[in-house]
């Protein structure tokens, strides 16, 4: 009995934290970071690898990796550009079978044929690639 109070409570709980925005925002900078990690492993790529392709210390890389509330769109942005592949944000009504986490998993495609033209061009021409500049 104690079991099951305490169950409904922890039910309870989590459909009330589903509805906070920083449990939002949490879990949708967790599953930019997993989709991220993923698609690093998958292609054999370092998180040093990561930080050149964005221009950053790879300190970043894991300061970001460790303080995911903070990720910016622009960062997420940095991220799919550097990994070849396309962000997507939405406000899709939410479906039963699927949280924030599982919808950014979903969204993250392959990156277009395009890019591997691109970054054998930009790779050729300039060796490495330089930090984007800020604007004034």
């Amino acid at each position: 009995m104690e079991n099951d109070n305490l169950e409904l409570s922890l039910e309870r709980d989590i459909r009330e934290l589903e509805k906070h925005p920083d449990f939002i925002a949490e879990g949708l900078a967790i599953g930019v970071i997993e989709e991220m990690l993923r698609i690093l492993q998958e292609r054999g790529l370092s998180r040093s690898w990561l930080a050149k392709q964005m221009g950053v210390s790879r300190s970043s890389v894991s300061r970001m990796m460790n303080a995911p509330p903070n990720m910016t769109l622009l960062t997420i942005a940095r991220i799919a550009l550097a990994l070849g592949t396309t962000p997507d944000v939405s406000l899709n009504a939410k479906t039963p079978s699927s949280g924030p986490i599982e919808r950014i998993a979903a969204s993250v495609a392959e990156p277009p044929a395009e890019y591997a033209e691109y970054k054998e061009k930009a790779t050729a021409k300039k060796g490495r690639r330089r930090a984007p500049e800020k604007p004034d």
